[in-house]
């Protein structure tokens, strides 16, 4: 029909009549130097049409890609492929930003990639000597009473420390409370809380800075320690309390603790007050931040730190392998950085393990009963040993695994020792100030830890409670009659 139309209007078989009809039905320029300046009535439609706000280049819903096209885009030809130097002409600036974002994206992660090699040859077994063993600072008598080894960590300048400012507080608080007027109820005494005391850590931080010094003083850690943290029970109302539903303790005070894998000793700990706003530490995570500061006195002296997945990430392993720690610890799979297998859905058979290996550092999957994902600073993922785990019979059998993983659950355990012998007797009592449970946390902190010490050194078994009787007896010794 179209071309019976064409026919009556002009002769198809004369050129120029041809060239009139071309003219007409597809809007050709006279000139064709100059068809940049002529206008394009339907330039705008198409322009409309293009999806700019997508980060795709091929424009793949580009009416001159679609098999659809509308009557009005009838004189866009139909092309199996996107026409790259249209695309450049409409949106030269749009598509260059568009793919130096994705080469630069692209290449860094080929660079990641291929720093990650399937290989451990180039890891050696180190020649380091993991053989030291706890014990006292001060040579004491295998018969020394119990508060020797308590002065040991509360020795009297700190008591007296203690007694001066207690006294101090005194003084300034007595003559406040004396003018005010006290009811039937306690409810009459209570005032609103205010910024000092929601900063009353300032109050209880010269005992926990004296706390850190005196530790390390009285006894010489073994070469294994962990990294973990610790709860105070407390449920009343602060601003830096914590809710941790997996916990035994789920909410109170979190305290980041330094232990002997060994004994449970306390070697350092921090309590945490919240997020931090400084500057130069935003280049690590909470956990890395936790983990170098509790090991800042660790630096060059052969010790193997372990820590959990919460604390573990490849900047933290080479952070710490700088400074000469060597550490191990279990990592969460979706953490920056880290190797395609943790990623690779390949179900493995339980006992089977994949690894790769980035400089120093290793990345090992292993499969047990689910996927152990694990990175450490030190162990070669060759090595392995054998487990013995439950089969769905209930029989027990062997099962291969890389030796870091058993090291892992033998080192682990430091801060879970001092827990358990934290909680069989502690001191804290209900309060109404809330800074007190942080104040018999320490006290009890420093009595576990003389424990510890007499433990050590008197080489036969020490009972706990007998030990925290005879330490009060000692104590009051003297005191005890005065009313």
């Amino acid at each position: 029909m179209l071309v019976s139309r064409l026919s009556v209007m002009w002769n198809l078989d004369n050129p120029e009549h041809r060239q009139q009809a071309l003219d007409f039905f597809y809007s050709l320029p006279d000139n064709e130097e100059n068809s940049d300046e002529e206008p394009d009535d339907g330039a705008n439609e198409e322009m409309d049409l293009l999806d700019f706000t997508t980060s795709d280049t091929s424009y793949t819903n580009s009416p001159r890609n679609s098999s659809t096209t509308s009557a009005r885009n009838v004189t866009v030809p139909l092309s199996p492929e996107p026409d790259i130097e249209f695309l450049h002409s409409v949106t030269p600036e749009l598509v260059s930003i568009q793919e130096s974002l994705s080469d630069d994206e692209a290449r860094d992660k080929d660079n990641e990639k291929r720093s990650w090699l399937p290989s451990c040859d180039h890891i050696h077994d180190k020649n380091i000597d993991f053989c030291k063993t706890p014990e006292p600072v001060v040579q004491i008598s295998e018969h020394a009473k119990e508060i020797i080894y308590f002065n040991q960590i509360l020795n009297e300048d700190i008591l007296e420390f203690i007694v001066d400012q207690t006294n101090l507080y005194a003084c300034q608080d007595l003559p406040r409370k004396s003018n005010k007027k006290t009811g039937p109820g306690p409810s009459n005494n209570w005032e609103n809380t205010s910024i000092e005391e929601i900063k009353a850590l300032i109050g209880v931080r010269p005992l926990i800075d004296i706390l850190n010094e005196s530790f390390p003083k009285a006894y010489n850690h073994s070469s294994y320690l962990a990294v973990d943290e610790s709860m105070i029970a407390f449920k009343g109302r602060s601003s830096i309390k914590q809710y941790m539903p997996m916990k035994p303790v789920k909410r109170g005070y979190k305290v980041w603790c330094l232990a002997d894998s060994a004994t449970g000793y306390i070697c350092k700990f921090d309590i945490y007050t919240g997020k931090t706003s400084d500057s130069e530490k935003q280049n690590y995570g909470l956990g890395e931040r936790v983990v170098i500061n509790l090991t800042s006195s660790l630096k060059n002296k052969d010790c193997m730190v372990a820590f959990d997945n919460f604390f573990t990430s490849v900047n933290l392993m080479e952070t710490l392998l700088k400074d000469g720690i060597y550490a191990l610890g279990t990592v969460r799979s979706n953490r920056k950085n880290l190797p395609d297998i943790y990623k690779d859905k390949t179900k493995l058979q339980r006992g089977e393990f994949m690894f790769e290996t980035k400089g120093k550092l290793s990345a090992i999957k292993w499969m047990d009963s689910k996927n152990v994902y694990v990175l450490t600073n030190y162990f070669c993922p060759k090595d392995t040993t054998t487990v013995l785990r439950r089969n769905k019979a209930g029989e027990r059998q062997t099962v291969y695994c890389p030796k870091v993983v058993p090291e892992y659950n033998r080192i682990m355990g430091g801060v879970d020792k001092f827990d358990q012998l934290h909680e069989r007797y502690a001191v804290g009592r209900r309060s109404t100030k809330w800074w007190h449970r942080i104040l018999y946390y320490l006290i009890d902190m420093s009595i576990v830890n003389s424990f510890i010490l007499m433990k050590i050194n008197r080489k036969r078994t020490v009972d706990q409670l007998s030990f925290r009787i005879n330490l009060a007896r000692q104590l009051i010794n003297g005191y005890n009659k005065i009313k």
